[in-house]
């Protein structure tokens, strides 16, 4: 019985090994299965992982490459180069895994948002300071089937900047046209220093960090220097800790002469109308600025205004007797940003230059043109003899100059590209002219051996207008051309927009035949009015015309804006060397 027992229970404990066999069996068969499935799973989702990786990677280098462009020009301008460099970077650089990388760009800007940045699309018209980049692609997944789709983007940004100057008095004393520069200063404040012309133009070239200034005056940065106002003493004490090594002792004791003239009196200056940097201005870490400007732009300053009317004679070449008022009403202005903002954008209100009153005697210049016909009286080609007078009153109003930065590019050269819009310059003048036309008037029925003479006697008013006022590129490259040098921009043409007789004109007229008077000729007052605004026309002409060197143009105007640095129609312009040009070292923001 108890073996019988035995043998039961034995039977039984085998039966159970073969059953818990059995289901281990069917345990491994399941867990095969999910081991495989989730073999191929994860081996797809890994390369659909990498792919994502590479695209990324693709994205971030062609962002980076695309970012080179970002030079000021506009998203219209960069639409086929952006293409191009897309097209190049993504052959270079595409070995990500799956079926071909596309690969798509957009031009905006970046801004913050609370604490996260936000990629704006740009218009045509604006100029982008970031791109975006999109890279797309698929796997194929071997296991599982299907496709396995993936996207990935970058944004990069590249800030070119760079600082300009526009109508500096150091570019004045480097022209070589100084003569109106040093009495003009040393009229502003009624300073009792006795400065030589000398030690005035020794203070260009001398450049001065506006970082040091800043921190010799307590503050912290130059856009914090550009909305301070401080003491006048305080201000030339700073310019003193402030100057180079190696700066002569001439700068420092023009300084402290300065400062002692105006350690008695409480005196406020404007720094951004002094250096003329906006806060907020870019990339001006590192400027710099001409001692003669810090010292000129303060003194306008001392002396209440930013404007002032000084009368100097006999200053302009080739003239006698002259009384000369100058109104200078701006100096200096430095910009400083990346192309095409309003840090980089010289308006009106800043660049006007200045206004000159000139009563001049002249020598006398004969001056001989052609004018056309009048129908009926005049024939033509009439000579019309002109006796420039020598006395002239003369208004020259200096309209301003704008500008933008619009791009930057590095390497050699370096080159900075401008537009720029000279304002018109309004001349005024009042003088007495004598003329004599020479021809045949046509109401006279003389032998063709006969003339006429008709002489015209008048005051007149002439009011012309100089210059165009259209937009034009100019570009500093460097090499050639040097930084910190100005250079004159200017756009030429000359309107005479009118030109009358003050009171009555004084004309007769008398026939020739064979050199010899035969006679007085009886004129209407019709007939007279119509000769006498031929010979103001003709002279009108004559004073304007930029050709002659006998002409007022030439002769007074010119040089007396070339003596306060100012050009017809034109501005100087100079590219600073410090900062260094920044062309957008790219990097990824987001």
């Amino acid at each position: 019985m108890r073996h019988h027992q035995h043998r039961h229970h034995q039977h039984r404990h085998h039966q159970h090994r073969r059953d818990e066999r059995g289901s281990v069996a069917v345990f491994v068969a399941v867990m095969i299965a999910v081991v495989v499935a989730a073999a191929a799973f994860v081996t797809d989702l890994g390369l659909q992982r990498v792919l994502r990786s590479d695209l990324q990677a693709v994205a971030d280098v062609v962002a980076l490459d695309l970012a080179r462009n970002l030079d000021g020009r506009t998203a219209a301008q960069l639409g086929t180069v952006m293409d191009a460099a897309r097209d190049q970077s993504v052959a270079r650089n595409d070995d990500a895994v799956g079926d071909g990388t596309r690969v798509t760009w957009e031009v905006g800007e970046v801004t913050l948002q609370g604490q996260f940045r936000a990629f704006t699309a740009a218009d045509a018209a604006t100029s982008p300071t970031a791109v975006r980049v999109t890279a797309r692609s698929q796997v194929r997944y071997p296991i599982t089937g299907g496709d396995g789709p993936a996207t990935r983007a970058a944004v990069a940004g590249a800030t070119s900047s760079a600082c300009y100057r526009v109508g500096s008095y150091a570019a004045m004393v480097r022209s070589g046209n100084s003569l109106l520069l040093n009495p003009v200063l040393r009229r502003i404040g009624q300073s009792n220093a006795t400065l030589s012309a000398g030690e005035y133009t020794g203070l260009a070239g001398v450049a001065v960090s506006l970082d040091k200034l800043a921190a010799n005056l307590g503050l912290g940065s130059v856009n914090e220097l550009a909305t301070a106002t401080v003491k006048a003493r305080d201000y030339y004490l700073a310019l003193v800790n402030a100057l180079p090594a190696g700066t002569s002792g001439t700068q420092v004791t023009i300084l402290n002469q300065l400062r002692s003239w105006t350690l008695t009196q409480s005196i406020d200056l404007q720094m951004g109308r002094i250096i003329g940097v906006s806060s907020g201005s870019g990339s001006v870490v590192g400027a710099t600025y001409d001692l003669l400007d810090l010292v000129a732009g303060s003194m306008y300053l001392v002396n209440g205004e930013n404007l002032l009317n000084v009368y100097i004679g006999s200053l302009a070449p080739g003239v006698t007797n002259t009384g000369l008022a100058i109104r200078l009403i701006q100096g200096a202005r430095q910009y400083c940003g990346r192309p095409g903002t309003t840090q980089t954008t010289a308006r009106a209100t800043d660049t006007q230059q200045l206004g000159v009153h000139v009563d001049t005697s002249l020598d006398p210049v004969v001056t001989s043109i052609v004018v056309p016909g009048i129908p009926g009286i005049l024939a033509s080609p009439a000579s019309l003899t002109v006796n420039q007078p020598n006395y002239v009153s003369l208004d020259v109003g200096v309209a301003p100059t704008l500008s933008t930065l619009t791009e930057l590019r590095c390497g050699s050269p370096q080159k900075a590209t401008f537009t720029v819009e000279n304002g018109l310059v309004k001349v005024t003048l009042r003088t007495n002219v004598r003329t004599v036309l020479q021809t045949q008037l046509k109401l006279l029925a003389l032998p063709s051996l006969s003339e006429t003479r008709v002489e015209v006697n008048a005051t007149i008013d002439i009011t012309a207008t100089i210059g165009s006022s259209r937009r034009s590129s100019f570009t500093v490259e460097v090499p050639p051309q040097s930084f910190d040098t100005p250079y004159t921009t200017s756009t030429g043409g000359v309107t005479i927009d009118s030109a009358t007789v003050v009171g009555t004109a004084s004309v007769t007229a008398h026939k020739y035949v064979a050199g010899l008077n035969v006679g007085g000729v009886a004129l209407t007052t019709s007939e007279k009015n119509a000769l006498a605004q031929s010979a103001v026309d003709g002279s009108a002409r004559a004073y304007f015309d930029a050709s002659r060197p006998t002409s007022i143009l030439s002769g007074i105007v010119t040089p007396i804006l070339g003596l306060a640095g100012a050009e017809i129609a034109g501005s100087r312009l100079s590219l600073n060397s410090a900062p260094a040009l920044q062309c957008g070292t790219p990097r990824l923001q987001g």
